[in-house]
């Protein structure tokens, strides 16, 4: 069906009703409230926006649309010394990854190639938290990470995720954080080097969360 040159779907993206709430949808959040197909729920507690793609009485579902938490393309080079430096922090708010959400984090970094170690890591959620991605480069002197955080619990994680380098990939071990996600935490991105002279580079990086769909 086509109204003045528009499609059902811009139709129903130009009449969609908008909530706004500090509370997620449910499965009660239907038809029988007014609700239909194409509308968007705005959670404006934690951030997180749903659409509604079925509105039958006591068995909605509402597709949460993934969000770009962070992302950064300008290099960010550690310190002259052999710390281990946070080169980015990424906020997580508080409650925006419910009881099963997931965070998709990519990072790349770029490194003297050398024989000396650097090493790479993400953590959740301080700088002496537990270590999600860990990589020890040498004469890698590119390289890019993939790291999975999903909620088990709103208090309880499993990780997983990869390093990649001109010599080949490496599979990260999984880990299991419990980070109360009820509260803000962070990721974060760091660098440590062997040898202070040499440098170490996040040269760009971007997370996002998503969550299952709220429904049967």
């Amino acid at each position: 069906m086509r109204v003045l040159g528009l499609g059902l779907g811009a139709l129903r993206r130009l009449f969609a009703r908008k909530t706004e709430s500090t509370s997620d949808p449910t499965v009660s959040s239907d038809v029988t409230l007014g609700y239909r197909p194409g509308d968007v729920w705005t959670n404006t507690a934690t951030g997180n926006v749903f659409n509604n793609v079925v509105s039958t009485a006591g068995v909605a579902v509402w597709r949460h649309v993934p969000r770009l938490l962070a992302a950064s393309s300008t290099p960010v080079s550690g310190a002259a010394d052999t710390a281990e430096n946070t080169l980015a922090t990424i906020t997580v708010p508080a409650s925006a990854l419910g009881s099963n959400g997931l965070l998709l984090v990519s990072a790349s970094w770029v490194v003297t190639n050398s024989a000396n170690n650097k090493v790479l890591r993400a953590r959740y959620s301080t700088i002496s938290g537990t270590i999600v991605a860990n990589f020890t480069a040498t004469t890698q002197p590119t390289l890019r990470m993939d790291a999975a955080i999903q909620n088990t619990s709103a208090s309880a994680q499993n990780t997983s995720g990869e390093f990649w380098a001109s010599a080949g990939n490496s599979i990260l071990a999984p880990t299991t954080p419990a980070v109360d996600t009820t509260a803000s935490s962070t990721i974060l991105l760091t660098g440590t080097k062997a040898s202070a002279g040499e440098t170490l580079t996040l040269n760009s990086y971007r997370c996002i969360l998503t969550r299952p769909d709220i429904g049967p």
